[in-house]
């Protein structure tokens, strides 16, 4: 696949590529993740979640990064396998429901929060 032989952009796994396209994730932005990405937590068996600080966008932004861009920064989360290939791709609430709150449900505010979102972007669920 062209991602595999792409230097610019980082090995992924099969699912990866799988979810970077439903995500709608361009390999560059995955690259600029790993550029500029400065906080990493461990998520269980040797992987770790990495995503930019507010320090790092703010950098990425000084160094040029388009605004668009560092908005897709803000949400994104790639969870590292231990030889640092990328497993997954997800959001930002997507990952803290899941990771950080121990798997459990959204809370009705992060819910609120979603939905205001949405409909603020004309998004369909």
């Amino acid at each position: 696949m062209s991602i595999a032989t792409d230097t610019s952009i980082p090995r992924t796994t099969l699912h990866a590529e799988i979810q970077l396209r439903r995500r709608g994730v361009r390999g560059q932005m995955l690259a600029l993740l790993l550029a500029h990405g400065d906080t990493e937590r461990d998520v269980g068996r040797g992987c770790v979640a990495r995503s930019c600080s507010r320090f790092a966008l703010a950098e990425a932004a000084r160094q040029g990064v388009p605004p668009d861009d560092v908005e897709q920064l803000r949400r994104l989360v790639a969870i590292l396998g231990t030889d640092g290939t990328v497993v997954t791709v997800m959001n930002r609430p997507t990952w803290y429901a899941r990771f950080q709150r121990g798997h459990a449900r959204l809370s009705a505010r992060e819910r609120a929060a979603m939905a205001e979102r949405r409909s603020r972007s004309g998004a369909r669920r």
